[in-house]
């Protein structure tokens, strides 16, 4: 039965010091986007493996070639930096999304107060809108109401006026019959001032008349007397 090896077991010096550089370039790839969770989580799978690969090219690095073992070392310098900067900044990003997660919830609790708040301010207004909806209805029935005894009253009124009107238009009538009968009275009292005129002319003149014929009679039977 065969165990399980880890990373690198089995290979030379050489190798497993290409592998570590070819992981620590793959490291330097991911760290732009270090602020991408699955991206965290494979640079921290690459941090492993290269655990792994320190561990097994200790014992065997002394015994490589000297630009190997300078080549290593450049390598496991650059590591350590790299390493140690992106744990600093793996711990900050998990930090604040820990924060912004806990205030997500409490923004939430919150938001579903606030949610509350507003759901009984809404059922309060829209009961103040219902209370003041109902008041303009009673006061259009007022209105309505008032309107229609207004009408009645100009209806009523109306009849009033017209009667006023058809008795003005009666005495109207009535004065141009009286204005015509008393132009007639005035023609006719005309008409009889001038029979009254010549009666008493006829008067006056039959009355000469007669004193003409007495002063005829009576004066030539005076003269006869003498």
């Amino acid at each position: 039965m065969s165990l399980k090896r880890g990373a690198g077991e089995g290979q030379s010096v050489q190798q497993l010091v290409n592998n570590f550089e070819n992981r620590l370039n793959s490291v330097k790839k991911e760290l732009p986007n270090i602020s991408n969770p699955s991206k965290r989580m494979t640079i921290k799978k690459h941090f492993k493996d290269m655990n792994n690969y320190q561990l097994q090219i200790a014992p065997l690095i002394a015994n490589a070639p000297q630009d190997l073992q300078d080549k290593y070392e450049r390598l496991s310098g650059d590591y350590e930096d790299i390493k140690n900067d992106t744990e600093r900044q793996i711990e900050m990003l998990e930090k604040q999304e820990a924060q912004q997660k806990q205030q997500a919830s409490q923004s939430s609790n919150a938001g579903g107060a606030l949610s509350q708040s507003l759901i009984q301010d809404e059922s309060v207004a829209m009961e103040n809108f219902n209370r003041d909806t109902q008041n303009i209805v009673e006061d259009m029935k007022a209105i309505d109401e008032a309107t229609s005894i207004l009408q009645t009253k100009i209806e009523e009124q109306h009849e009033v006026v017209v009667r006023v009107d058809n008795t003005i238009d009666d005495s109207h009538e009535q004065m141009v019959q009286g204005n015509q009968s008393l132009n007639k009275a005035q023609e006719h009292q005309k008409a009889s001032n001038r029979c009254l005129w010549y009666i008493l002319a006829g008067v006056i003149v039959f009355i000469i008349v007669i004193v003409i014929i007495v002063l005829a009679t009576v004066l030539p039977k005076k003269n006869k007397s003498k």
